[in-house]
């Protein structure tokens, strides 16, 4: 079968994007976020990873704010399970949403998390996180503070009964 190429789930690995430089606010911040709980609300993992074309699966857990962060290349997003909101909107189960290359953009899963698979149309990208305010890195540090005990036993959405 020449041509076609298999992915396995159970062969998936973290290594999704590298991340580009950032200023030391946004470091600041960061580190903060992810020592804080932010490291237990997200799982990302590369599934497939060809030349021209990648697609990635990622689950964010109950009530977890993306940091502003942008990506250099375009993507479009698909739930499949859960919810999130995002740019005003919320976004359920079988909904998406594009966005294009070095777009800044955020999001917050629902409160039952949200899953999501990323098509992109480059086998690898960067990831950069813009976000520099401490008031704003306070404010998402209190959420994964607060939230990850309960992150450590949430069950996908797509897992659940």
């Amino acid at each position: 079968m020449s041509g076609i190429q298999f992915y396995r789930a159970e062969d998936a690995d973290g290594e999704v994007f590298h991340q580009e430089p950032m200023a030391p606010a946004t470091i600041e911040g960061l580190n903060r976020f992810m020592n804080e709980g932010g490291s237990q609300g997200a799982e990302v993992k590369q599934l497939c990873s060809i030349p021209g074309f990648s697609i990635a699966v990622g689950w964010f857990k109950s009530n977890l704010p993306a940091p502003l962060h942008q990506h250099d290349a375009d993507c479009l997003y698909h739930v499949v399970g859960g919810s999130m909101r995002m740019g005003g909107r919320d976004l359920e189960k079988g909904d998406g949403v594009f966005v294009p290359a070095n777009t800044p953009y955020t999001f917050t899963a629902g409160p039952e998390g949200v899953e999501v698979l990323e098509f992109r149309h480059v086998a690898q990208c960067s990831a950069k996180v813009l976000a520099s305010s401490a008031a704003y890195w306070d404010k998402i540090v209190n959420v994964a503070a607060s939230s990850r005990d309960r992150w450590a036993a949430e069950k996908r959405p797509t897992e659940r009964a």
